[in-house]
């Protein structure tokens, strides 16, 4: 059995009722979001340190609907950089055991 989901009303996604299947789709998934928190985190440093946001980086953040988030995302970013050896992905092993 298997269940559909509808996302913006014309894609569908199956679900598996197959647990391996499942297992193996929810870990996909936070080794995409774990790189994408990264990013993000990143490029809100980047924003800040450079002064790139006219007229502040916290009216900019309000802009991107991201304020609440910010400092959380860059201490994110500052904590993996510290500990990802230069040229790893945080996507490779052994970062997303």
């Amino acid at each position: 059995m298997t269940t559909t989901i509808k996302f913006g009303g014309d894609v569908s996604n199956e679900l598996s009722d197959d647990l391996v299947v499942i297992t193996s789709e929810i870990n996909a998934y936070q080794r995409v979001a774990g790189e994408a928190i990264f990013e993000i985190g990143k490029r809100l440093k980047h924003v800040k340190e450079n002064g790139l946001a006219r007229g502040g980086f916290g009216k900019w953040l309000e802009s991107v609907s991201i304020q609440r988030q910010a400092q959380r995302l860059m201490k994110v970013q500052r904590s993996l950089d510290q500990i990802r050896p230069r040229g790893r992905s945080y996507l490779s092993e052994p970062y997303m055991k």
